[in-house]
């Protein structure tokens, strides 16, 4: 397979170097719908070197030969990409100089970009709806530009030249910024391990400049969706490419990258997956403010301060939906949030917990509003899915933007669908589940008001005989109906189990304490059960009873362990008289003969294991699920095995847990 000039010359500039090494079984090729990639010419086994590349040909703000010609504080004017963007526009437009000459005759030339861009205005209306639209960034790099480029080009136009010449162009600038975009890696200055393309978008935004670098041959590898093969590994003085996995004779060589969606692809790459499983469409915040926040009657100021609040407690600008998750939960908790009224205690708990209003699909309320901010952004494409699928299966062929736009909307708007038909599932068995109680409430109640007119009647009639008075059925209270329903199945004995209790129930109910009692009680009759066996030293006891010796005789030692729960083992012993003469030598050395109180100081797990299961029985009531739930939850814990043992041994596992477990549980309450 015979390669271009200009290939030839890049892989020979690659091996000239004394630490550079390219594999004679890969070479270039041009692949349909791919352009320029890397090709097995031979069998290639995992863990095979493809090649290395010196870090000295690394494209970087450290490696060009700009910034020595420029004063140390011009840099420091510069914000972004800006400083790398400069070397690779001042290395392209010296050709005769620059070391990296052979390197940019492989590169993509100015306008070869089909990334977004470079798209023009009628060719981005192909693309309304989807939210990838905010994200070229055009505008603020045009700013960029005219502001701060312009400026410095002519502050230091004895290093640039001729500063209005086609080398500086806006189109140049754009240019250099996109090949930063598609093929720029994140390389540490010496790091020594392996890396991935940096391919994080917020990455993008705090990144150091220094740590952006152009890897020549690296980034000609193409990138497919789970076709991975090679992996791109760092080492002090140079990366090298190792292959993954078999790569056959004739195969594409692909780089391990990650799966971003199809609008992703575009706009980094210029290129989209006609089949993509990572393929998301994304439901902007601003959405659920002007639709749901207009709709529960929140004036403009306390809807931006919810949108703000969300913001602030880490709630991202936009959700994403994928087949896998469609409906995420931030959406459904933000949905939520704007439903509750300015008054409701609700919203005040929220905000002191910094979390917004748990939120299920299940209920009603959530699942129409769900439908309705979907169907509003389903409606923002001008096309239906039918027309995209259709303009795909054309024999005409279409624009190559063109189809890649349709491509992108067609992926986003299925998505939306599946989305839909999951809420409209969720409604349906929401409503259906409501009538049944509804009908069972309404049976109930029947049932009941017949006995009562029973009594009433027979109040009436007494002795036997009959009365001419007609004792009409009592008037359906509603409103007391509603407040029966309200409870539930409260006042039924299946209800201390599956009922959902009012929020304020949990804590100040009697009943709760019991349960939590009963449940600490039996976990103290599983770890206090024969808690003097064995007689001998268990385990890790072996150390723990050691530093718990040492703190009682007030003697340095050091361990890696914090030192709380130690201490507490110490005051066990303290409190049952044990002086710490015992220095726990050897696994299996007899507490008799030692005349050790070990029983005292196994107490003291034993009882702090014991309170665990009702505190994690306290976490699933106040994270709202029903008692059955808390009990199943506790009743894991209770009778795990593990847990059993190394809570009644004198180990520093009890006091960890039950104090992480604390903490979870304030956490949720407080």
């Amino acid at each position: 397979m015979s390669a271009a000039p200009e290939e030839a010359t890049f892989l020979s500039w690659i091996s000239s170097h004394p630490n550079g090494v390219v594999s004679p079984a890969i070479a270039f090729h041009q692949f349909a719908d791919m352009g320029r990639g890397m090709v097995a010419l031979a069998d290639i086994p995992p863990d095979t070197l493809l090649f290395t590349l010196p870090r000295e040909y690394l494209l970087t703000t450290s490696t060009s030969a700009l910034p020595p010609l420029l004063p140390p504080t011009a840099w420091a004017e510069l914000n972004g990409w800006t400083p790398l963007i400069l070397c690779i526009l001042y290395e392209y437009a010296h050709p005769t100089t620059s070391v990296f000459k052979p390197y940019f005759d492989v590169l993509p030339p100015p306008g070869s970009f089909d990334s977004l861009m470079f798209w023009s205005e009628e060719e981005l209306k192909e693309l309304k709806g989807s939210l990838v639209l905010t994200k070229i960034g055009k505008d603020e790099a045009d700013e960029e530009y005219a502001n701060v480029v312009v400026p410095f080009l002519r502050e230091h136009k004895e290093v640039f030249g001729d500063v209005e010449g086609e080398g500086y162009t806006l189109e140049r600038f754009h240019w250099a910024g996109s090949l930063i975009l598609s093929r720029s890696f994140h390389v540490e200055s010496g790091a020594g391990e392996d890396s991935d393309e940096e391919e994080d978008e917020d990455e993008e935004e705090v990144e150091k400049v220094e740590d952006v670098a152009m890897v020549p041959l690296a980034d000609h590898l193409n990138a497919k969706s789970g076709c991975d093969n090679a992996k791109l590994f760092y080492e002090p003085t140079t990366l090298s490419m190792i292959s993954t996995d078999f790569i056959p004779t004739g195969s594409q060589i692909f780089n391990t990258y990650a799966d971003p969606p199809n609008s992703d692809l575009l706009r980094r790459y210029g290129h989209v997956d006609d089949v993509n499983a990572n393929d998301l469409v994304e439901v902007g915040l601003e959405t659920i403010v002007d639709l749901v926040g207009v709709a529960s009657g929140l004036d403009e100021a306390e809807r931006e301060k919810r949108a703000e609040w969300l913001l602030e407690i880490g709630v991202d600008d936009s959700f994403t939906l994928t087949v896998d998750e469609p409906l995420p939960s931030e959406l459904l908790s933000s949905i939520a949030l704007f439903l509750l009224p300015t008054s409701s205690p609700l919203l005040e708990k929220a905000y002191r917990k910094e979390a917004p209003p748990k939120a299920k699909i299940e209920e009603t309320q959530i699942a129409e509003w769900v439908i309705k901010v979907l169907e509003l952004r389903a409606g923002e494409f001008e096309t239906s899915t039918e027309d995209d699928e259709a303009l795909l299966a054309s024999s005409e062929a279409l624009p190559l933007r063109k189809r890649m736009a349709v491509v992108v909307r067609l992926g986003e708007k299925k998505i939306l669908a599946h989305a839909l038909a999951v809420a409209k599932e969720a409604l349906a068995e929401g409503e259906k589940g409501g009538k049944k109680d509804k009908d069972s409430k309404k049976r109930k109640g029947e049932s009941s008001s017949g006995e009562k007119r029973k009594k009433v009647a027979k109040k009436h009639v007494g002795g036997g005989g009959t009365s001419n008075v007609v004792i009409p059925p009592p008037k359906p209270d509603l409103e007391k109906r509603d407040d029966d329903y309200n409870r539930g199945v409260h006042s039924s004995k299946a209800g201390l189990l599956f009922g959902k209790e009012d929020e304020q129930s949990f804590g100040q109910s009697r009943v709760e304490w019991i349960i939590m009692a009963a449940i600490a009680l039996l976990a103290a009759a599983f770890r206090f059960y024969k808690i003097d066996h064995p007689a001998g030293v268990v385990f890790d006891e072996v150390h723990f009873g050691k530093f718990a010796s040492y703190y009682i005789r007030r003697e340095y030692f050091f361990d890696v362990h914090p030192p709380l729960a130690k201490l507490l083992l110490a005051f066990a012993g303290w409190v049952i008289g044990y002086d710490g003469h015992c220095e726990f030598e050897n696994i299996g050395d007899s507490y008799i003969d030692n005349k050790v109180p070990y029983v005292g100081l196994r107490v003291l797990p034993a009882i702090l294991g014991s309170l665990i299961p009702p505190v994690v029985y306290g976490i699933m009531r106040e994270s709202g699920y029903p008692r059955i739930v808390g009990l199943l939850s506790a009743s894991l814990v209770l009778i795990d095995n593990a847990h059993i043992v190394q809570t009644r041994l004198i180990l520093l596992d009890a006091p960890l847990v039950l104090f992480m477990a604390m903490s979870f549980y304030s956490y949720i309450k407080y």
